[in-house]
């Protein structure tokens, strides 16, 4: 699965526009912090996220809902299905002082 998901960024979470879509940006969804709404690794983070086992048990047509992932600077993020049919997910920042951000921190250190 690793292999075949890939990621594609989400208006609902980019601060600026992106030269193709204008933002949706809504108030209860973090953003991303680049200004183009892409994380420079999303896609590696993604795979990374698969390749540790660091995905829900909840899954649409075989794919899990939900991959995580925490990049070099210890920043955790929230992979999302956008498309079941082709293993796409969006992705962005997990609010950091939330239990749940802090249990995906630990399991992504202990999963190395």
């Amino acid at each position: 699965m690793a292999r075949e998901a890939h990621y594609e960024s989400s208006d609902y979470h980019r601060a600026g526009p992106d030269g193709q879509s204008v933002p949706k940006r809504r108030p209860d969804k973090t953003v991303c912090h680049e200004r183009d709404g892409r994380h420079p690794d999303a896609g590696r983070l993604l795979k990374m996220g698969f390749r540790r086992g660091m995905v829900s048990t909840r899954q649409r047509n075989g794919w899990p809902r939900n991959v995580w992932a925490v990049d070099s600077n210890g920043v955790a993020y929230e992979g999302m299905l956008t498309n079941q049919g082709s293993g796409q997910y969006h992705g962005y920042p997990m609010v950091p002082k939330l239990r749940f951000t802090k249990h995906i921190v630990a399991q992504w250190s202990m999963r190395t």
